[in-house]
């Protein structure tokens, strides 16, 4: 540690101080702390270092060292002792500027006092992102050194996808450069991690084969052994693909792939090593469905551990995936064709994170070792546990075999380097922050460029709400994993070295050695018998003549009364006797050869059509998903309708429909995904392997048989001399041969191998004959078993499905046949009135509709709209009245007279403020004429269609003038029903909102919550932006408060917003609780939020849901995003519209007096500089715009 322990003091002469912003956290206490006393335990912080805590919570130095104390493992005492002395602990809101400059101060005082120059702050974010912009502000402005570097280490997730990244990325960087900013994985500062480039490129074993030539497929794994364990409400939140894939596994990845960077180590070497690792990352493309498996755990009752969805902290129809494989591409020159796969899983088999690179296979390998299966190359290494680098090579079994077995050349760290110090990734980490070395630290662009790849893989998850394939808590995970990456031709092999029994001491005679490696290499051959298939029930001949079975098999038999050694074993399912060779025996592998070559043809019959049944189906899965879509914004206001509401909009019944097809089509793709698996996967492999196999060891049969043959006719053919032994030999009679040696000759030797070889090659096809005829019930079973299975599994999902919204499908078939009874009424309705038309038409009606048919809406719109008068008159020009005119609607409402010239802008104007003109009938030539003579003089001339319609005109003209002018101008009366609405607020809300105290006869009118009479002075405390309190019983009210009050606000339905999220470690008071829990309580609620629901939505997104919120009227959304901390007077880029407008807009009287009484300006204008007021006049809305106008003089 020498070298380190030397670099790490080239600050010694510095003063540090090391904000942790969070310090009352799960992350401070855990990690940061421990690393931190880490360095200080082995010498790597200076002298003079101050470790300040800062959270909102409160807690003295002693309780906060108490907190952290249990962390921090060491056996020194004395040195844990020194290191708690140094940590001090202050709290403070992290938007208040003030709050944090009293802190530094403080700090500054105590880095005066150390008497050195320079004075270094490194600020530790152990916080949530969306505290990061306040926090990070309130620093720049208040605690920056000005005689030292700072650095700030923020914590991931860095976004919650590309969006949401890109605004944190420039929010922060508005505050801080890039150099200032370390974005901390720990990942990179793991052992293994940071061992990858000096293996890679310090090594010219494996640079050169670092590359698409020699690597086949790199998968990088992460398994963990346990699931959510109650933290499932933060990770559904996130989901494996989020949580690991994204960040860790990437990180590693990039360091796999990239390039070789300028320089590795020494001074500013930083950028060199992430400039690389941003070039591979743009080489990635982006990910799709296409090439991901995902998976979510379920219970296993054996180890008694519960399914995901079984977390009570998770939603209960989360498809939130908690496994996924997802295989990528490196588009540049070294990698291209190289699968990258990155697995990753909770609640599997094992606990493990490993890089594995397979090499492809050695040229001619299978050629020169025919008949052997040769194990891939791979180099492993170990991230976790137990940090390991090993090289799976291939080795000649030991002993007289020379078959290969795969092998290891193991670097186990815990055996290498047993007494070496290892630090954790953190405390190495925090050492390179120190050291301003910002290679192990993630940039900007590095994320920008990880998100650019998975962020369309997450959208189309969660836009399509995919169904993960559910597995067992303690497996492999989902089957269709390894089946993707089989696909992409990795090699699963356990790469197991296998031990051979060595042999007893040898014989010092050659001829007995020669036979003991001839029998070795029969040893060898069923050992490879034994490894593939089993016992193969070959007797021991010391074990006796007879032994007994307990498989239901019959007994093993040996002929003692022969030299030769017969094992006889009876097989209950042997379909081709291994009996010696004879026409018979020929005959019967002639005929099972013969339908294994039929067996062939049914499967390449069966393939074909597999493969257009899961074609057809995904075809099917188009025209589906076509018909789902059917529906956009294009065609909604010809959808549009307001009849028959009863039945529903349009727009909703079809995206209903859209997101049922968009299910079922989902469960369907899965479906097709098993069939092409289980059904078309294992039948071509049977194809393509198993019966070609069968081909090939028939003909080497063949050939063997020969070969034996004709040596055998050869060696008969010579003379043989009396004394000579017997022709005939066996392959068992090791003994016999020994003690016959001076008489064996060359071609004895010859004649013995080549039959040993001839019935070797024999058994082996009988053998795999046997096999094959098994194996195709097993896998034709078991396709068709699970294809079924799948057709189940999918039919129940979509059953499933469709019952859930059965209930919903029947009451709008229900309210559908009303809906056609009633329509049926209106038929009749509308013949009836057309007969009265016609009828009323052709008598002597006056001149007005004698017939109306309108909607419940539109009466209830007349009277509304409170319009004394209004129709089409005949317009005349004054100076040539007879000849120039037009007809125009016009309407006479509240003292004005309006009209509308533009039928298709339906925008009223006013013509005339009859207040101050004089309307009377003209004596022209022309009937029915009156005019309106304004103030001005200005004289506009109008024509009625009889006299009767031109005096009523004139009536109401006058009457309106009247109206008006009996109208007082100050505000109207009391509301008679005002008492009753106290009345019904004070019982409805009996006790505070805050502390359950009774009575509570004061109102945070803002707010809306009701409160006792001691918290309604803390809220007064709090100021008049935060909460503004009056007295239900002594202060007069509006009526339209006291509604908004009664319909929309009160206790209920504001804790149900500011109350919803309890923070860990927060008590809500009783009312027995002390004034100063009680102001703890309410500031934490309201001035800082939080208690508010905890969501990743950025502010940009909250400002949307306002405006929505303001067009629809909806308080509570309003409500909502004044808890998450939204501008009130937001402004909308195109139509500079605030929610104030949108409100007035929009005729939502109770949402502009709530947005109001939150501090809604009225002075600002929209894009075409109009007030609220004024929006709302032109919409129709007077009332909207006499109560604005009156707020505005208040």
């Amino acid at each position: 540690m020498s070298d380190d322990h030397a670099n790490s003091c080239t600050f010694k002469h510095q003063s540090l101080c090391i904000f942790v912003i969070g310090a009352s956290g799960d992350l401070a206490k855990k990690k940061t702390y421990p690393s931190l006393f880490d360095l200080f335990e082995h010498g790597f912080l200076p002298p003079h270092t101050i470790i300040c805590g800062y959270a909102r919570s409160k807690k003295s130095d002693d309780e906060f060292r108490s907190f952290i104390s249990a962390y921090l493992k060491t056996k020194d005492e004395e040195k844990k002792s020194a290191f708690l002395n140094l940590c001090i602990y202050r709290s403070g809101a992290y938007d208040s500027v003030s709050d944090v400059g009293a802190v530094s101060k403080e700090m500054e005082t105590l880095e005066n006092a150390t008497g050195l120059c320079i004075k270094n702050r490194l600020f530790y974010f152990a916080i949530p992102p969306n505290v990061f912009v306040p926090i990070g502000t309130s620093i720049k402005h208040s605690a920056l050194s000005t005689q030292g570097w700072n650095r700030l280490i923020v914590e991931k997730p860095f976004g919650h996808d590309l969006n949401s990244f890109n605004e944190l990325s420039r929010d922060m960087g508005a505050l801080y450069s890039e150099d200032e900013i370390y974005r901390i994985d720990h990942y990179l500062g793991k052992e293994m991690v940071q061992n990858l480039m000096l293996l890679r490129f310090a090594n010219n074993t494996f640079e050169p084969l670092w590359n698409r030539n020699y690597i086949s497929s790199v998968m990088i794994t992460f398994k963990e052994n346990i699931g959510t364990q109650g933290r499932g409400g933060y990770f559904d939140s996130y989901g494996i693909i989020r949580d690991v894939m994204q960040n860790h596994l990437l990180q590693v990845l990039s360091l796999v792939a990239m390039e070789p960077p300028v320089r590795a180590s020494g001074d500013d070497y930083s950028n060199f090593v992430r400039d690389e690792k941003v070039k591979v990352l743009k080489c990635i493309e982006p990910l799709s469905l296409e090439n991901t498996v995902l998976g979510q755990y379920v219970g296993n009752n054996e180890l008694n551990e519960v399914g995901y969805l079984e977390d009570p902290t998770v939603p209960a129809d989360s498809v939130t995936p908690t496994f996924a494989t997802v295989v990528m591409n490196v588009k540049n020159a070294r990698w291209d064709g190289v699968p990258f796969i990155m697995k990753a899983g909770k609640a599997l088999n094992d606990k493990k994170v490993e890089v594995r690179i397979q090499f492809k296979q050695a040229p001619g390998a299978t050629h020169m070792f025919p008949g052997v299966e040769i194990p891939r190359n791979e180099l492993v290494l170990r991230l976790q546990p137990n940090e390991a680098v090993y090289m799976k090579t291939n080795v000649k079994s030991p002993g007289l075999s020379t078959k290969p077995v795969a092998s290891e050349l193991d670097l186990s760290y815990n055996v290498r380097y047993a007494d070496t110090y290892l630090p954790e990734a953190y405390t190495r980490l925090v050492l390179d922050v120190l050291r301003g070395k910002q290679a192990t630290f993630v940039r900007d662009d590095e994320l920008r460029a990880a998100w650019q790849i998975f962020t369309p893989l997450l959208n189309q998850i969660e836009s399509q709400r995919l169904t993960p394939i559910p597995y067992v808590f303690g497996t492999r995970g989902p089957m269709e994993s390894d089946n993707l990456v089989k696909k992409f031709g990795y090699e699963f092999h356990s790469g197991a070295y296998t031990k051979c029994e060595t042999m007893a001491d040898p014989c010092s005679c050659a001829r007995v050695a020669e036979l003991e490696e001839q029998v070795a290499h029969l040893q060898s051959q069923l050992l490879r018998y034994r490894r593939k298939y089993g016992n193969l029930d070959v007797l021991d001949p010391s074990k006796g003549l007879c032994t007994t079975r307990d498989d239901g098999l019959m007994p093993t038999q040996l002929e003692s009364s022969s030299s030769t050694l017969v094992s006889s074993s009876v097989g209950k399912h042997v379909v081709l006797d291994y009996v010696a060779d004879s026409p018979m025996f020929r005959k019967s592998l002639d005929g099972l050869d013969e339908a294994m070559s039929g067996l062939k043809g049914f499967m390449k019959e069966l393939l074909v059509r597999a493969k257009d049944f899961v074609t057809a189906g995904n075809h099917w899965g188009e025209m589906e998903t076509n018909l789902a879509g059917i529906y956009s914004t294009k065609h909604s206001r010809s959808l549009f309708t307001s009849c028959y509401s009863e039945l529903g909009d349009l727009s909703t019944i079809l995206n209903d429909f859209h997101d049922t097809l968009a299910q079922i089509q989902s469960s369907r793709h899965s479906f097709l995904l098993s069939v092409e698996a289980l059904l078309y996967g294992p039948i071509e492999n049977f194809c393509d392997q198993e019966l070609k196999q069968a081909i090939e060891l028939k003909k080497e049969m063949v050939k063997c048989g020969e070969e034996y043959e004709a040596l055998l006719g050869k060696s008969l053919s010579k003379q043989t001399p009396f004394y000579s032994r017997s022709s005939s030999l066996s392959i068992t009679s090791a003994l016999d041969i020994v003690l016959d040696d001076n008489e064996n000759t060359t071609s004895d030797d010859k004649l013995m191998q080549a039959r040993c070889k001839f019935e070797v090659a024999r058994f082996d096809c009988v053998r795999y004959f046997n096999m094959l005829d098994a194996k195709k019930k097993f896998v034709l079973l078991e396709a068709f078993n699970s294809t079924l299975y799948s057709y189940l599994g999918h039919f129940h999902a979509c059953h499933e499905l469709v019952k859930s919204i059965e209930p919903t499908l029947r009451t709008r078939q229900a309210n559908l046949q009303e809906a056609r009874n009633q329509f049926e009424k209106d038929g009749a309705m509308w013949a009836q009135q057309r007969d009265l038309l016609e009828s009323r038409l052709s008598s002597a009606y006056p001149a007005t509709l004698p017939v109306e048919i309108i909607s419940t809406e539109t009466a209830q719109g007349r009277l509304l709209s409170k319009a004394e008068k209004q129709g089409f008159l005949i317009v005349r020009s004054g100076m040539f009245p007879t000849k120039s005119w037009k007809r125009i609607w016009f309407q006479i409402h509240q003292g004005k007279l309006y009209s509308i010239k533009n039928q298709k802008d339906m925008e009223l104007t006013l013509v005339s403020d009859l207040m101050v003109s004089k309307v009377r009938a003209c004596q022209k030539s022309l009937p029915y004429t009156f005019e309106v003579l304004d103030n001005t003089q200005s004289k506009t001339i109008l024509q009625a269609t009889s006299d009767a319609d031109m005096q009523s005109w004139i009536d109401a003209a006058q009457e309106s003038t009247e109206s008006m002018l009996g109208l007082q101008s100050h505000r109207a009366q009391v509301d008679p029903s005002q008492p009753d609405l106290v009345r019904q607020l004070m019982e409805d809300n009996a006790v505070c909102a805050d502390c359950g105290q009774s009575p509570s006869e004061w109102v945070s009118i803002n707010i809306g919550a009701f409160l006792c009479i001691e918290c309604s002075g803390i809220h007064r405390s709090l100021g008049v932006h935060v909460s503004k309190v009056r007295s239900l019983i002594l202060d007069s009210w509006d009526v339209s408060v006291l509604e908004l009050l009664h319909h929309h606000l009160g206790n209920t339905n504001v804790n149900a917003i500011w109350e919803v999220a309890l923070a860990p470690g927060w008590v809500k008071p009783t009312a027995q609780a002390s004034r100063t829990e009680k102001e703890k309580w309410i500031k934490a609620k309201y001035e800082f939020r939080g208690f508010s629901e905890h969501v990743n939505v950025s502010m940009t997104g909250i400002v949307s849901r306002l405006f929505q919120a303001a067009k629809q009227g909806n308080i509570h959304d309003i409500m909502w995003c004044i808890a998450h901390g939204v501008d009130i007077n937001s402004v909308q880029e195109a139509t500079k519209d605030t929610a104030l407008h949108l409100g007035a807009k929009a005729g939502h009287a109770l949402c502009c007096e709530y947005l109001l009484q939150n501090g809604a300006s009225q002075t600002l204008v929209d894009g075409e500089n109009r007030l609220p007021s004024d929006v709302a006049k032109l919409a129709g809305f007077e009332h909207i715009k006499l109560m604005l106008l009156q707020r505005m003089r208040e």
